[in-house]
């Protein structure tokens, strides 16, 4: 059972009415209470209940900046608590300062129960606050498996802290640091020793908007290389990274095994084809960003239909928005995608394509040549663009909407009667000329639901001879 009551502003009232509902027994696992007023008497309020009930697995109290230091000290009772199951806790954007940090750190110290918390955004605790947070969680007991740290002033004190601490948890799975800029190199240093030290079993790690330069890129992707579980990286709006620290990436990229790599908004020049043969042969990556990186030339657009060609790849997703695709590389891109069986999205927004690049990649799904054409054609590909925008062929549009059947037969055979027997364009010469015995099949394949009804009918009124065996 879930209860959302943010956005609401309950204030003091609202909560003494909730103090009831969690006093009665209930099976009540999520409690959001974001952005609802929520200051230190709601916590006096709360704390008791909360703390007593035993259902409650998710509290979320972000953007309540009403919270001061006695009111989180209130709080902090809950995560002392030996007998607390809360597992996910959400403190973004709050009022938090250094001594509240400090007061709920110290509580998570002794904390074995929570395994994600998320405190980004909180602009109030500083450098020197980060790193008592840190130095509190050192020596913990924590099952910390998820932390949300975006957008916060960790500097370069805080982020050796942070390493320190995160070393000695071994259950830490999911790390996301986006908007740290002041994370200076050394810090990036710190860091990567953890990446190091720890490397068996962080799965995602999202380092997105930093101010990652060469120096700090190379550091990283030493200490990434031996990171067998690592299945996501976000390494997007870094662009202060050039061809030094794209190669070192790129050596990095080759010794494991990604699911999803996001480089967008970066710069990615035309000296790092080294870095989109890498890509090409990543061949457990299923989702791939590279919107606005820049600056890009049609050279460099067009390498990158190396990534569609390979016929071992388990792409799924690729987004291009944004970086200049015309209708040239358009027709390149539907060309690799000719026996390319495994990408089902190509992000292509705010690309300067007309109707002849979109018209190649309508060629492409739904090729109306022949039946045999229309049988090759690409029947997985099933997204390139926002449906609603304009300049996209409605035709395209529709090809793309019936490829999104997971059932590919199906697709093949709808694809088949509309556009080879359906109204001026039935074509009954490849029915009559089957042996008899196949036709069972065919008229099975033709009638099997309204689709084919018409098609029935002329087949076998223009087979009659059906009847009499």
């Amino acid at each position: 059972v879930q209860l959302c009551l943010g956005g609401n502003q309950i204030g003091l009232n609202g909560c003494v009415e909730l103090v009831n509902l969690l006093e009665t027994p209930s099976r009540l696992k999520e409690l959001n209470l974001d952005n609802s007023g929520i200051d230190d008497e709601c916590i006096d309020a709360l704390i008791s209940p909360l703390a007593n009930n035993k259902s409650l697995r998710k509290l979320s109290l972000s953007q309540n900046e009403d919270i001061t230091t006695d009111g989180w000290q209130t709080f902090s009772a809950l995560l002392k608590d030996p007998n607390s199951l809360l597992e996910a806790l959400h403190l973004s954007e709050t009022g938090l300062d250094d001594e509240g940090a400090a007061v709920i750190a110290n509580a998570l110290a002794t904390n074995s129960t929570l395994k994600i918390l998320h405190v980004h955004s909180n602009e109030h605790i500083s450098t020197k606050g980060w790193r008592a947070f840190f130095s509190a969680l050192k020596y913990s007991a924590s099952a910390l498996e998820e932390v949300n740290l975006i957008e916060n002033n960790i500097g370069y004190g805080g982020a050796v802290a942070m390493a320190s601490a995160f070393a000695n948890i071994s259950s830490l799975k999911i790390l996301r640091l986006e908007e740290n800029e002041i994370i200076e190199p050394t810090g990036w240093q710190a860091i990567s020793n953890l990446l190091q030290t720890r490397n068996t079993s962080l799965v995602e790690l999202n380092l997105g908007m930093n101010k990652i330069d060469n120096e700090a890129s190379v550091f990283l992707a030493n200490a990434l290389t031996n990171s067998p579980s690592l299945k996501i990286l976000t390494l997007g709006s870094n662009r202060r990274i050039n061809t030094v620290g794209w190669r070192a990436f790129s050596t990095c990229f080759q010794s494991l095994a990604l699911d999803e790599l996001d480089l967008s908004m970066n710069r990615i020049t035309d000296d790092t084809v080294f870095l989109t043969n890498t890509l090409a042969n990543m061949l457990t990556l299923k989702r791939l960003s590279l919107n606005r990186i820049a600056p890009i030339t049609t050279t460099r657009l067009r390498g990158f239909s190396a990534l569609l060609r390979n016929p071992n790849s388990a792409l799924e997703e690729l987004k291009l928005c944004n970086i200049g695709i015309d209708d040239r590389v358009a027709v390149e891109y539907a060309s690799s995608l000719t026996n390319n069986s495994s990408l089902q999205i190509m992000g292509l927004e705010g690309n300067p394509i007309s109707h002849v690049g979109w018209q190649a990649f309508s060629q492409l799904v739904w090729d109306k040549s022949s039946i045999m054409d229309t049988f090759y054609s690409n029947h997985t590909l099933h997204r390139l663009h926002d449906e609603n925008s304009d300049g996209v062929p409605s035709e395209l549009n529709d090809s793309l909407r019936l490829n999104r059947n997971g059932n590919k037969k199906e697709v093949v055979r709808q694809k088949i009667i509309l556009s080879h027997f359906q109204g001026e364009n039935i074509n009954l010469r490849e029915f009559l000329d089957m042996e008899l015995k196949v036709m069972p099949c065919a008229i099975a394949w033709v009638g099997k639901d309204t689709l084919g009804c018409s098609l029935l009918y002329q087949l076998v009124r223009a087979r009659i001879s059906l009847i009499d065996h």
